[in-house]
């Protein structure tokens, strides 16, 4: 058995390379023939047997498959043609597909997972070829469309992140094959000597599948690099089936025609709009929802943040219209996109240099700092994602080698400020301390981040939209819970709040509100090894529970608030200890 999941190249395969060397070395005969539309093994009895006549007669039709063709269309045009009188009772037809000799030959049963017949009933057949006839069997079969699993018990799935949800189903390692597919498995053990997984080369099938196109502008993806960057996509989006490939190129081909290319056009455009479109295109085969999702001209939701899918892309694929008047506007866009690129940076050796400081000579790093600090004067020259890194590590620096950071400190600063709209601060805040930091290079970073984070100015430079209201914490708890791992992964809670302002909105509260607000303070720390995630709260928490203190003094509380604001206090004092 070979196997391999749809449109991975199997047929292809067998037809221009197992075949034609089989011929060559051992001039071997191999009838081929589908099951795909076949209902009974009458049929396929029938659909091997004309393939043998057609084979007899026409020597130069190794690449024809009979089996490929509708039963109506075989019935009706080739056995006229191979003058078999179809008219006979089936028991004579049954003797007479029976009679030819398939002795060193072998067949190759295509598309067993698409057959009509029950796949255990073509094994038999099969097993009768094998050991009363003699006769070598190719079954060509996606068997993960034919292993079927006891339906998966599901704990709620609102209990569950997308992500562990998925896994959890996709995963069988623990899981059951149904009654049918036991059986299978049985009879395949019998029956199938070895199975093959074929793996495709995909790097030879994506180049000769460009070439094949001949387009001037497509074919620059056939340069080995290309090809390496088209193979990773492959193997991030789970792109196995050729056939998408295929599609891609060409809605990519007759895009390129209509946005009239010239020499000089912007490469890294060219380039996103072939990316996106295959990831796309990959969606579209998987069944995934493809309506529109994403600003007026691209979308990232619809394939990847580093190749966007363009509007006017996706409307040529889904309705087949095409407004040129939106490639200009997208070629702008994306300019714009690529600004705040996270991954801008990931080749800059001065970046390069700084992150792994330790293992430099002085000379470099000083070289580094000095570049990196005129650099910042650009505003686009360097990632904003790296930020972050940039700051965490200069300061380190300073402490080791004496190099002067507050210029570029400023400029870290000055560089984000007010594009809290475009940077996402849950992906550019992710340094986190090792053992080994002096408290002076943990309060210089921890405030230079702080200023950093001020400086974004916008809702994004927190996990949640809170408005600091007293009726809005109810709202905000359940965010809490619902983003907790958001959370941690990001690495910081209070440190990401205005205290001053949670302050204010705690003197408005009532018993229950502060109750809340605390209650979703103890969830978020609430973990044992809270340390290992959100060190870098400790100057937050501190700050949070000085001002705890001073309410404890406000004359607007009755008893019972102020029991609340009491209990408040002990529990930001847990929450420290759990933190040092």
């Amino acid at each position: 058995m070979l196997t391999a999941p749809w449109g991975s190249g199997k047929t292809y395969y067998i037809q221009n390379n197992l075949i034609p060397f089989l011929k060559e070395k051992d001039n071997k005969k191999c009838i081929v023939v589908s099951l795909y539309g076949l209902k009974n093994l009458y049929e396929l009895s029938k659909a091997i047997y004309l393939e043998c006549r057609l084979k007899l007669l026409n020597k130069d039709s190794e690449k024809i498959a009979v089996g490929k063709l509708a039963v109506s269309t075989v019935v009706k045009g080739v056995a006229s043609f191979f003058n078999v009188d179809l008219s006979k009772s089936e028991d004579d037809l049954k003797s007479l597909y029976e009679s030819i000799d398939l002795s060193d030959k072998l067949i190759i049963i295509e598309d067993l997972e698409r057959s009509d017949i029950v796949v255990n009933d073509v094994l038999g057949y099969v097993n009768n070829l094998v050991e009363q006839d003699g006769v070598k069997v190719l079954l060509v079969a996606n068997e993960d469309e034919i292993l079927k699993y006891m339906p998966l018990v599901v704990d709620d799935p609102k209990n569950k992140g997308t992500a562990e949800l998925y896994d959890e189903i996709t995963n069988h390692e623990d899981r059951n094959f149904t009654e049918l597919t036991e059986e299978y498995l049985k009879t395949k053990e019998k029956t199938v000597s070895d199975t093959i997984h074929f793996e495709e080369d995909y790097r030879v099938a994506a180049k000769n599948i460009i070439n094949s196109f001949e387009s001037g502008y497509l074919s620059r993806f056939s340069e080995d690099n290309e090809i390496t960057d088209i193979i990773d996509l492959f193997y991030i989006h789970e792109i196995t089936n050729l056939r998408t490939f295929i599609f891609a190129c060409q809605k990519t081909v007759d895009i390129y025609r209509r946005i009239e290319l010239k020499a000089t056009e912007d490469s890294d455009f060219i380039k996103t709009i072939f990316y996106s479109i295959i990831i796309f295109s990959n969606r579209l085969k998987n069944g995934f929802k493809v309506h529109w999702k994403g600003n007026d001209i691209f979308s990232v939701e619809l394939s990847w943040d580093k190749y966007p899918l363009f509007r006017f892309c996706y409307d040529y694929i889904i309705y087949q219209t095409f407004d040129k008047d939106m490639v200009e506007e997208s070629k702008k866009a994306l300019a714009e996109l690529r600004l705040y690129d996270q991954e801008k940076s990931s080749t800059d050796n001065d970046i390069k240099i700084i992150s792994s400081w330790w293992i430099r000579t002085e000379k470099e790093v000083i070289n580094a700092v000095n570049s990196v600090t005129k650099r910042l004067l650009n505003e686009n020259d360097i990632s904003f994602y790296v930020y972050d890194n940039l700051a965490f590590n200069l300061v380190k620096i300073k402490e080791f080698l004496g190099c002067n950071i507050d210029e570029a400190k400023k400029l870290l600063v000055k560089n984000i400020h007010n594009k809290g709209n475009k940077i996402n601060a849950n992906y550019l805040f992710t340094s986190m301390f090792v053992s080994g930091e002096s408290d002076e290079v943990k309060e210089e970073y921890i405030l230079l981040k702080k200023e950093m984070t001020e400086s974004l100015a916008a809702k994004e430079t927190t996990i949640f939209d809170f408005d600091y209201k007293p009726e809005s914490i109810k709202t905000f708890i359940d965010l809490i819970e619902e983003r907790r791992r958001l959370i941690l992964d990001n690495r910081a809670f209070a440190s990401r709040l205005n205290m001053q302002k949670v302050c204010e909105m705690l003197k408005e509260c009532d018993a229950s509100q502060i109750q809340s607000f605390r209650y979703g303070f103890v969830s978020v720390y609430r973990s044992s090894n809270i340390k290992d995630f959100l060190s870098e709260d400790v100057v937050a928490i501190n700050e949070l529970l000085e001002k705890v203190r001073e309410l404890k003094e406000f004359e607007g509380y009755d008893k019972i608030q102020k029991l609340q604001i009491d209990y408040f206090e002990m529990n930001l004092k847990d929450i420290l200890e759990k933190l040092r």
